[in-house]
């Protein structure tokens, strides 16, 4: 059986199609922009990627400080008092420590004192040598700083940096207060108590 179709006719003119509105109007590209823009503003605001930097920066810090922490207890482990400047930094890797100047103690600091960068690691470049911030001199960028021998003490130390994130503030490890590293104030002296001073 063949199945019949009917017949279409056309009557009349074709008419041209009429053109469809599908693209976007240069207001509304406009506004997506703009509106882009404001998003990526706060987001960025909030997101705050210097700040999350100098929390990574202190972090590192932190970590450094453990390492060192941890070498100076051994040495006062083994020869049950703490290491003067050059023992000091035998217990460091030389590879990755620079010290300040040409020893580890200079005119201004005391014995038993040592300044030093450790490669791979971001100090503020803000000290000065009326705090114990951790200064290299007139060249204004910070050190890490260690101190044996705190208050008379043959088996005290502490190790002092600045913080990146938290302006005026150092980040101070004392083996006989607490066994943590403090957070204090930037004018911290080695006589003041970290646990009555510091957070």
């Amino acid at each position: 059986m063949v199945r019949k179709f009917p017949n279409y006719h056309f009557v009349g003119e074709l008419v041209p199609n009429k053109p469809t509105n599908n693209a976007f109007t240069m207001i509304e590209m406009l506004v997506v922009i703009t509106l882009i823009g404001i998003l990526t503003g706060i987001l960025v605001v909030i997101i705050n990627p210097s700040e999350k930097q100098s929390m990574a920066h202190d972090g590192v810090s932190a970590a450094m400080m453990n390492k060192i922490v941890l070498a100076t207890e051994g040495f006062i482990s083994a020869y049950n008092r703490f290491p003067d400047e050059e023992e000091f930094m035998h217990t460091m890797d030389a590879d990755t420590v620079e010290l300040f100047g040409s020893e580890c103690s200079y005119v201004l600091t005391p014995d038993n004192e040592c300044l030093f960068s450790i490669e791979g690691t971001s100090l503020p470049e803000s000290c000065d040598l009326s705090f114990w911030a951790g200064s290299s001199g007139d060249e204004q960028q910070c050190n890490y700083r260690y101190q044996g021998g705190i208050q008379g003490d043959s088996g005290r130390f502490r190790l002092y940096v600045k913080s990146m994130k938290m302006v005026n503030t150092l980040f101070v490890y004392d083996n006989m207060e607490g066994g943590k590293i403090h957070k204090c104030p930037y004018n911290i002296t080695d006589f003041m108590s970290l646990e009555a001073f510091c957070e």
